[in-house]
């Protein structure tokens, strides 16, 4: 129930997690996140999901994050893309730019310089770490 998730997340350390959605996925067959998607829906549920992602620090799970945000792309979102690269700029965006490319076949310089103004391309393009002259 929420109250139990609410209580494991906010008492234990991101390595004692990590073991317990090890556990748990031993014992019931299915991801913490299945169960967070059954048992919590809005907010709740992309918060939980959001600090699933930060807990696991799972590349494959920003890839996710960026795709979806690409596939309802606009000027709202802007925000979020910023954000979204900024923060995996130092951590793993290489490896989110490959997963990118073998998951959906093409990669994130592709799509920021398709859909963002120049200025914000530039400024996006220089935290991927691509040359932009």
């Amino acid at each position: 129930d929420k109250q139990t998730f609410n209580r494991i997340f906010s008492t234990e350390s991101f390595e004692h997690l990590r073991q317990i959605f090890k556990e748990y996925k031993v014992k019931t067959n299915h991801s913490i996140e299945d169960a967070i998607r059954s048992k919590m829906s809005g907010d709740l549920r992309r918060a939980f999901l959001c600090l699933i992602c930060k807990i696991e620090n799972n590349s494959s799970c920003w890839t996710k994050r960026l795709n979806d945000l690409f596939k309802s792309f606009n000027s709202n979102k802007i925000r979020t893309l910023i954000m979204l690269i900024a923060l995996r700029a130092e951590i793993d965006l290489m490896t989110i730019n490959n997963n990118f490319i073998k998951e959906y076949g093409t990669n994130l310089t592709s799509f920021i310089k398709s859909n963002c103004s120049p200025d914000l391309m530039h400024g996006l393009l220089y935290l991927a770490g691509e040359s932009i002259f």
